[in-house]
């Protein structure tokens, strides 16, 4: 067993906030790269999200990247993030490596895909990793707000491909909503 790997354990074992982003990790889409958004939505808050990443990118799990430029902060995975719980619950013994292609990361056309340890993120076939759950990226989401009443503004996050078909399934959905 690594030092990563007892690291890890030590750290989901002791800290509640690193429990619930690795439990969250577990439940999202498989993909090399997380927003700190995605995790948010889970009921952490986004200062614990952060530390909780960056401890695992000390971990040489992934590099976090700050957001700027109206690009989300994320983390770059080295390992795959939905194997965490298990190695951290002591089910398995080993980080399972994930090496990136330099276009898996739709935010990266001016941020190298570089680790603070020294190294780039190497690269390899596609057909080694897992399947993504979607064929966009699940990070590419857009929130929209709609002024539905005078005092009541509704926000929907909408795919970034949204298309006339989504929003057919969309406006079925509605329709099938019970009403006073």
């Amino acid at each position: 067993m690594t030092d990563a790997v007892k690291s890890l354990r030590n750290l989901y074992r002791r800290d509640e906030s690193a429990r619930a982003v690795v439990d969250a990790l577990a439940r999202l889409p498989r993909s090399p790269v997380t927003e700190v958004d995605e995790i948010e939505r889970g009921g952490v808050v986004r200062s614990e999200v952060v530390r909780v990443l960056k401890k695992l990118e000390a971990l040489e799990c992934g590099t976090f990247i700050v957001g700027r430029r109206q690009k989300p902060s994320r983390m770059r995975w080295r390992v795959a993030p939905w194997r965490l719980r298990p190695v951290a619950e002591g089910e398995h013994d080993a980080l399972d490596p994930i090496d990136l292609d330099d276009d898996v990361d739709p935010y990266d056309d001016d941020e190298p895909a570089i680790d603070r340890s020294g190294g780039a993120i190497g690269a390899v076939s596609r057909a080694a990793m897992p399947p993504p759950a979607r064929a966009t990226p699940h990070s590419a989401l857009k929130t929209h707000s709609y002024p539905l009443r005078k005092d009541l503004t509704v926000r929907l996050e909408l795919p970034a491909d949204f298309n006339k078909a989504d929003a057919e399934r969309l406006i079925h959905f509605i329709q099938g909503l019970p009403f006073d």
